[in-house]
C-alpha cells in the first residue's frame, strides 16, 4: 500500500478551496495525489462553489470513438466543447442543488450521447448544449466558483484544447488543471493560438512538492 505525503504548505495554498487566484497546470501528478487532491479540494469554503471534473482515458478514449461520426476538424472540436460545457454545468448545477433537478436531465443524456457514441442523440443536444460564457455568466451570479480538472493518462489533443479554453479566456474564476503526464497534450486552444506561462497559468511540477512512499503494514 502506498502513502501520499504533501507538505503543509503546498496542501494550504494549492489545495484548499478559495486559496488559488490564478489558473495552474500541474504536471506528473501521481494517482495517488490526484485522489487526494480532488478530495480536498472538494470541501468548500467561505460559500465557493467547486467544480472538480475528472476525466480518465476510459472516458477520453470513448469521446475519440464518437469523434469518428465527425466529417470536419470544427465538428470534432465542436463536439469536445460541448462534452466539457455539459460536464462543467451539471456539476456546477449539482452544488447549487445537491440533487438532480429537471433542467440538469438534458445535460446528462447529452454527456451520454457522447460517450455512448449516441451520433443521433447528440445532434439533438447540441443546439441546446450551453457554451463557455453560460458557464461564466452562472459564476458571477454564484459570486466565486473554482474549476478544478483532473486528467488521468488522457492525452487527445482535442479534449486539451477544449480545456485551455477555459485558461485563455481569464475567466472571474480560477481554472486548475492536474495531470498524470510530464506536460499538456497541446498548449493551444481550440481557435489555434497558444496559451503561455506565466501568462495565462502558472506551472507546477508535483514531484517537487509530493511523495509517495510504501506505508507500513505492520501493526
Amino acid at each position: 500500500m502506498k502513502k501520499i505525503i504533501i507538505g503543509e504548505h503546498f496542501k494550504n495554498y494549492y489545495l484548499t478551496s478559495g486559496v488559488t487566484r490564478d489558473n495552474f497546470v500541474f504536471e506528473n501528478c501521481m494517482p495517488e495525489f490526484m485522489a487526494e487532491a480532488s478530495k480536498l479540494l472538494g470541501v468548500p469554503r467561505d460559500g465557493i462553489k467547486v467544480c472538480n471534473i475528472i476525466i480518465n482515458k476510459g472516458t477520453e478514449d470513448l469521446i475519440l470513438k464518437t469523434l469518428e461520426h465527425c466529417e470536419d476538424d470544427i465538428r470534432r472540436k465542436l463536439l469536445v466543447r460541448d462534452f466539457l460545457c455539459a460536464k462543467i454545468m451539471y456539476v456546477l448545477l449539482w452544488e447549487i442543488n445537491g440533487r438532480e433537478t429537471d433542467s440538469m436531465v438534458a445535460l446528462r443524456n447529452g454527456i451520454n450521447a457522447i460517450i455512448d457514441n449516441n451520433w443521433a442523440d447528440f445532434a439533438k443536444f447540441h443546439p441546446t448544449c450551453p457554451m463557455p460564457h453560460d458557464i461564466t455568466n452562472l459564476a458571477r451570479k454564484l459570486g466565486k466558483i473554482e474549476l478544478n480538472i483532473f486528467l488521468y493518462d488522457c492525452k487527445s489533443a482535442y479534449l486539451q484544447q477544449a480545456i485551455n479554453n477555459y485558461i485563455s479566456r481569464r475567466e472571474p474564476y480560477s481554472v486548475t488543471v492536474f495531470t498524470t503526464k510530464n506536460r499538456l497534450s497541446s498548449y493551444c486552444y481550440q481557435v489555434g493560438n497558444i496559451i503561455e506561462c506565466p501568462h495565462d497559468f502558472m506551472q507546477r511540477d508535483v514531484r517537487n512538492f509530493v511523495q509517495v512512499v510504501e506505508a507500513n503494514t505492520e501493526k
